[in-house]
Order: structure tokens, then sequence, then C-alpha cells
């Protein structure tokens, strides 16, 4: 879950009134901005814009490995993050994901904690590549809103 401030919102796909997909800009706690993706049924609307909240989100990994950097998150553009943290989880992939066999991640990142769906990296099992505690370097394609907490 990060903690965030909703900067702008931009619909990508929609009919008349009803948006479908949008982006969505953020600002963290500690002043990186972020693009993130909200899609098939749109958990934010545009009159959140300016609120501080809560979100649970999934960085989409191409890749993943150790690194020695700080923490930090990179925005990069709508197509393209990076995150650096340490790993406090493994996960069985949730209902984000088709494949039962994937092994996910929860990293501690600046203002929260992410998701990585591992499902187009080739590290199918971090769970024998990586401990807990680990810090990681996270490439991602993209990163999914998937529910509001506050």
């Amino acid at each position: 879950m990060i903690e965030c401030k909703i900067i702008e919102i931009e619909p990508e796909a929609q009919y008349g009134e009803t948006v479908y997909t949008q982006t969505v800009v953020v600002k963290l706690n500690n002043g990186d901005e972020l693009n993130v993706f909200d899609g098939t049924v749109p958990v934010l609307s545009s009159d959140q814009i300016g609120d501080q909240v809560q979100l649970k989100v999934v960085a989409r990994a191409n890749s993943i490995s150790q690194s020695d950097q700080k923490p930090l998150v990179k925005g990069g553009s709508k197509s393209t993050q990076q995150y650096v943290g340490d790993i406090i989880e493994f996960i069985k992939q949730p209902s984000w994901s088709d494949l039962d066999d994937t092994i996910g991640i929860c990293a501690k990142i600046p203002s929260g904690t992410i998701y990585v769906d591992m499902e187009k990296t080739q590290q199918k099992t971090t769970n024998h590549m990586f401990d807990i505690g680990d810090t990681v370097c996270i490439e991602a394609y993209r990163t999914d809103v998937v529910e509001m907490m506050s």
C-alpha cells in the first residue's frame, strides 16, 4: 500500500461519459511522482483529484535483480517505472495473475509497499533466488491500482 495524493487523472479509453481505463498521476509522501494504470473497472474518479489516499498497487515487472541502491521510486513514463526496495514477503500470485505456480513479492519502498507481479519475468520462483530483507531493483512495464484502501 502506498500513501499518495492524486494529482491528475487522464482517461485512456472512454465511450461517452463512461471511462474504462485511465492513467493516474500520484505524488508519494516523499515527493516522488508516479503514473499508475487504473483499468477495466476504474478504482478512482476525477472527483478525488487532490485527495490523500492509500492505494494497493501492483508493479508488473519486466525484471528483478539484487541491488545495493537505497530505496527509491523512479516514475519514468506511463509505461516504465523503477523501484528499489527491500523484500518483506513472498506471495502466491493473487487474483491479478492467472499463473498458479508464479511467486511474487511484496517490497518496502519509500512511502509504502508494493506488490510485484513476476508473470512477465524469467524469475518465476523468486523465493529460490532472493531472501526476505534482500534489496532488489524492480523494472516495471506498468504499475496498476488494484484497490483503494482509504
